[in-house]
């Protein structure tokens, strides 16, 4: 609305001044109401979201406000209809069923509710009657049930996001074809479904596609040619499902691509058949298939490149010297391909390279050092990873240089010499040291600062000796500690108890003496706790009881004599996790306390934890049996305590 008054100036000069007049956006009372019968409908709690920045949108509504002013709330300009709703990590409890009043705000276009807890309850039929929307956002929701197939008749749909929203199969077949085929459609991610299964179907040339992220499903069968009518895609995700036989020549099409990730499926071929053409690609996952490609050098023409990942793609040779010129590479995985020769000097003038993963090949450099000089140089890498290689010698110092290191795993190779010191305590950054496996002698470093940011430790199958380090105390977000198989002689060490964030604690098979100590009892994440063949003495501590997370245990072929405890976790072990004790009696072992017959089982109880387990299983975590070959084999239930990090260093490479 626009006002034209005439000031007394005005008069006298006899000109009109225009003074624009703000219209005020006043919410439909139908609206309002619609909003505030939606939010009566929820519980607000923070543990229903998991940004730790969040907060509840929705505590702010009220009926004394317009709700076009609400939080998270957005209406149209000129006609002052609710027409975006975005209520992204806002802590909401409880479910939506066909009576919500959501479905009568039918000017919507975007509908954000990720991120929330909605009950496992069901998306309603009455979706559908959203007819305007243009962007749907459903992920990490707690959904359950069916996807209506309503779903398929938002035509005018430009982005669908579902990813990690359910926790049963959400599609029928005919559905998902519907939604491939939403003529607007650009963004659309499924990604995180398991149990989401189907095949491709045959794409429209007038698809317009842009986006497209299925990983982690069960996606199966192979791809179809009609793919290359995707001629928009620029990104493509399509990692850990299962889908196999050859990639089509058509694939050549997607010259737009920018990110493709085809790992973990069962894909066969050479690579340069259908990924030469695809020059604008800038990441390139491919491992973890039945690829083979013995020349790699077309990678070159590959200039945007910066993240690059051939894990157990049979390359059979060494890495070319034109990978000197892909001067974006940042990370670059070459696991397990059956690289020969050195590690290349050129990767030197790689500046941006900051992760790189070599381990499992025939590596070797027949410098004095285990590794080249100019490797120190690099102080910008973040991860170096060359296990399972052939490389001798010792570990330069001057390893500390590389103050952004983040993981580092030498694991498996003729290292000789000594721990540098300075490991413990010069990269502030470091959270996974793993040394497993080499001939490594001296102490383990005795320098950790409050700073620490270690999170695993593995030394075993070394010969270290000397005590271990009281100082490992500082480092206080420990979660896997293994110094098993090798020659430390100490007491046990009264300080591994003030580590309560640990998961894994394996000291087997050394010369620990000593009592194991109560304060063990802290340790209430603990997982896995191995301290078999030592020397220890006296009783295993009554306190152990109320280890509830305790899944395996292995105190064998030690001196400890007395009681075993009876109660709770303890009766879920078996005999060999005592054995080798002369002066142990009671169950589950055949000797009996000569004061005790010996306690019956009690059988424990369910916690609290053991039903929230369920709440880990959308992750899909199993079981992993960790095989440490003649000393700990232990179940850990991964994705219950071990941090995200850890959990990946242990699918990876354990």
């Amino acid at each position: 609305m626009h006002n034209y008054i005439t000031t007394s100036h005005a008069k006298t000069y006899k000109q009109h001044i225009y003074v624009p007049t703000l219209t005020m956006c006043w919410c439909h009372e139908h609206e309002n109401s619609a909003l505030l019968q939606f939010k009566e409908r929820f519980v607000i709690t923070k543990s229903a979201s998991y940004d730790p920045f969040s907060y509840a949108k929705i505590s702010s509504w009220n009926a004394s406000t317009d709700c076009c002013s609400w939080d998270g709330i957005q209406c149209d300009d000129h006609t002052a209809h609710v027409i975006s709703i975005d209520l992204r990590s806002s802590h909401i409890f409880g479910t939506i069923d066909a009576n919500s009043t959501l479905f009568h705000l039918k000017h919507l276009q975007t509908l954000d509710l990720s991120h929330n807890h909605f009950n496992y309850s069901q998306i309603p039929s009455r979706i559908g009657e959203l007819s305007q929307l243009r962007y749907l956002n459903l992920s990490q929701a707690k959904f359950s049930g069916k996807i209506p197939q309503q779903v398929s008749h938002l035509t005018k749909l430009l982005s669908l996001d579902l990813r990690g929203s359910f926790y049963d199969s959400p599609f029928v077949d005919n559905l998902l074809t519907g939604i491939f085929h939403l003529p607007n459609l650009r963004y659309l991610n499924l990604g995180n479904n398991r149990k989401l299964t189907g095949e491709f179907p045959n794409f429209h040339s007038s698809a317009q596609i842009t986006k497209l992220e299925l990983a982690f499903t069960s996606f199966y069968g192979t791809l179809p040619a009609s793919i290359g009518n995707l001629k928009s895609l620029n990104w493509l995700s399509i990692s850990k499902c299962d889908f196999s036989g050859s990639i089509p020549p058509s694939f050549g099409n997607l010259t737009q691509l920018t990110f493709l990730d085809i790992e973990n499926n069962k894909f066969m071929g050479r690579l340069s058949s259908f990924l030469v053409n695809l020059t604008k690609l800038s990441s390139l996952i491919v491992g973890y298939n039945e690829f083979t490609s013995d020349n790699i050098s077309w990678i070159c023409k590959l200039s945007r490149i910066n993240e690059l990942g051939l894990d157990l793609v049979n390359i059979g040779s060494e890495i070319p010297s034109c990978f000197a010129n892909l001067t974006q590479l940042s990370s670059l995985s070459l696991l397990q391909s059956n690289l020969s020769g050195q590690i290349p000097s050129f990767l030197m003038n790689l500046t941006n390279l900051n992760h790189m993963n070599l381990a499992l090949n025939h590596l070797q450099d027949n410098n004095v050092n285990s590794f080249p000089s100019w490797l120190w140089g690099k102080t910008g890498l973040k991860g170096l990873i060359v296990s399972h290689n052939s490389l001798v010698g010792k570990i330069s110092p001057l390893i500390c240089n590389l103050k952004s290191l983040v993981h580092l795993d030498l694991s498996f190779n003729n290292l000789s010499g000594m721990v540098p010191s300075c490991l413990g305590s010069s990269i502030q950054s470091l959270k996974a040291l793993l040394l497993r496996g080499n001939k490594l002698i001296g102490p383990i470093p005795h320098t950790y600062t409050i700073r620490s940011a270690l999170r695993a430790i593995d030394m075993s199958y070394n010969n270290l000796q000397d005590q271990l380090p009281r100082a490992l105390v500082n480092c206080r977000m420990l979660e896997f500690i293994d110094v098993s198989q090798n020659q430390i002689i100490d007491s046990f060490p009264y300080v591994m108890g003030d580590l309560t964030g640990l998961v894994l604690l394996n000291l087997s098979n050394n010369m620990l003496s000593g009592s194991i100590p109560s304060s063990l009892g802290k340790l209430s994440k603990i997982e896995t706790l191995d301290l078999s063949l030592n020397s220890l003495s006296g009783k295993i501590p009554q306190q152990l009881e109320a280890l509830t997370f305790l899944s395996y245990l292995n105190v064998s072929f030690n001196n400890l004599s007395g009681p075993i405890p009876q109660n709770k976790q303890f009766a879920t072990f078996q005999g060999n996790s005592f054995e080798g004790n002369q002066r142990l009696c009671g169950n589950p072992l055949s000797k009996k306390c000569e004061h005790d017959a010996g306690s019956p089982f009690t059988p424990p109880s369910a916690s609290k934890d053991d039903e929230d387990y369920g709440f880990f299983s959308e992750f899909d975590w199993k079981i992993v049996l960790i095989g440490y070959g003649g000393g700990l084999i232990a179940g850990v239930a991964l994705g219950r305590t071990f941090g995200q990090e850890i959990i990946e260093w242990l699918k990876k490479y354990v």
